[in-house]
């Protein structure tokens, strides 16, 4: 609301902290801020910042994550997210991923076809590792406890282990 859009103007409005530790947490708050405000468009591009002083993959990664669960969730709220809205290709990727995995399609054959649609269109991303996030695979909806046929080969170079495993 009003305290977001205040709140906003003012983090704004400071300038990037000189020490890495404390521009990471900046970087994470102004995101926060941004989605508050309604500002995807710069909530993603706080994220991308805060990437930049985070001290290993893992970090970054963290931060990736929270960047979708935040997109969601604005979505959810009803904050329109439109890739049109930056010529950033990683902007555009971040809010288009936004929109397709607010998980109103849940878990479905829609969900891997949009995965699939999304990585043709930013090969490159960084949410690509996000992906299985993004799409839960769709779970099997009952599971018979019966019997496993299991194809084992008699002959060629895996012969002596598929006896072992067939004993």
């Amino acid at each position: 609301g009003n305290r977001a859009q205040e709140a906003w103007q003012k983090i704004s409005a400071m300038a990037e902290p000189a020490a890495a530790i404390i521009a990471a947490r900046y970087y994470e708050l102004k995101m926060r801020i941004a989605f508050g405000a309604a500002r995807p468009v710069d909530a993603v591009r706080a994220e991308m910042a805060a990437e930049r002083y985070a001290p290993n993959a893992s970090e970054r990664t963290q931060l990736r994550s929270q960047l979708l669960v935040q997109l969601r969730q604005a979505r959810v709220r009803g904050v329109k997210l439109d890739p049109q809205a930056s010529d950033d290709p990683t902007v555009r990727g971040w809010l288009d991923l936004g929109e397709l995995a607010t998980g109103e399609r849940g878990a479905s054959l829609t969900g891997a076809t949009d995965a699939a649609r999304w990585r043709a269109r930013y090969p490159n991303h960084p949410a690509i590792e996000l992906l299985a996030q993004a799409f839960p695979a769709a779970l099997p909806t009952s599971v018979t406890a019966g019997r496993i046929a299991l194809l084992l080969p008699l002959t060629g170079r895996a012969a002596g282990a598929a006896s072992t495993v067939r004993d």
